[in-house]
C-alpha cells in the first residue's frame, strides 16, 4: 500500500517524566546544604532566592545512587504565607487542616484539603495562582505530606524563619548596593580587571560584615 504523496510522518516522541529531575540541586543526606530541612520520606523545605523574591518549598526528592534530587513534585510558598498571623501555615495544628469537612486557603495563595492515603491521613498542599486579571487558577504541582512530616515541619518552624529572614535581607541588600554601585564609573581598570566582579565582591563583603554585626548585636542567632 503506497503512502499518499506529500504527507510526512513523524515518529512518536518519547513521554516526558512526570516527575523530572534536577540534578543541579542535588545533594548527599549526610552533607545536607543550609536552608534545607528534612521532614522525612525524601520530603524537603528549602527556602531559596530567585532573582529579587525569596519562596519556601515543600517538595519531594528521589535518591540516586547517593544523591537526593528534587523533583517536580511540590510547591511554594511565599514569605507572607509562611510568616504571617493569622493565616501562616504553622499556626494551625495538623489535626485541624486533616478534618475532611474543612478546606482551608492561606493568604490567597495555599490551598489545603485533607486525604487519605492507605488508611493514613495526609493534608495536600497545591498553590493557588492569581493571574494578573485576577482570576484563579491551581498550579498542576501537589505534595502531601503525613502527621509525622508536619509536626517534623513544626519544629523547624523558627530555623525555617531564621532562613527565610536571612534570604530576605541578602535580597534586599544585595539590590541596595547594586543600585549604589552602579553609579560608580570605573576609572582606568587594569587590563585584567573586571569592574563589574570588583563591584560584586565588594558588595558581597560589604553584606556579609553588616549581616554578621546585625547578628551579633540585634538578632542573637
Amino acid at each position: 500500500m503506497s503512502m499518499p504523496p506529500n504527507k510526512k510522518f513523524k515518529m512518536n516522541a518519547p513521554v516526558a517524566d512526570p516527575s523530572p529531575v534536577d540534578s543541579r540541586n542535588a545533594f548527599k543526606l549526610d552533607s545536607i546544604p543550609d536552608h534545607h530541612y528534612h521532614l522525612g520520606n525524601h520530603v524537603f523545605v528549602v527556602v531559596s532566592e530567585f532573582f529579587d523574591s525569596v519562596k519556601i518549598h515543600i517538595r519531594k526528592y528521589i535518591q540516586e545512587m547517593d544523591y537526593m534530587k528534587p523533583t517536580k513534585d511540590g510547591t511554594t510558598l511565599s514569605p507572607l504565607t509562611w510568616q504571617e498571623p493569622p493565616d501562616s501555615m504553622c499556626i494551625k495544628s495538623f489535626h485541624y487542616y486533616a478534618n475532611r469537612r474543612r478546606v482551608s486557603l492561606l493568604n490567597d495563595e495555599l490551598f489545603i484539603v485533607a486525604a487519605r492515603n492507605q488508611e493514613k491521613e495526609e493534608i495536600v498542599l497545591q498553590k493557588l495562582f492569581v493571574k494578573k486579571d485576577l482570576s484563579r487558577q491551581f498550579m498542576p504541582n501537589v505534595i502531601s505530606i503525613d502527621e509525622l512530616q508536619f509536626n517534623t515541619l513544626e519544629s523547624y518552624e523558627k530555623e525555617i524563619t531564621k532562613s527565610v529572614f536571612t534570604k530576605m535581607f541578602q535580597v534586599l541588600f544585595r539590590r541596595k548596593a547594586f543600585t549604589v554601585f552602579s553609579k560608580i564609573k570605573c576609572q582606568q581598570p587594569l587590563p585584567t580587571t573586571d569592574c563589574s566582579v570588583g563591584k560584586k565582591f565588594l558588595t558581597s563583603t560589604i553584606e556579609d560584615l553588616l549581616f554578621a554585626k546585625l547578628k551579633r548585636l540585634y538578632l542573637n542567632f
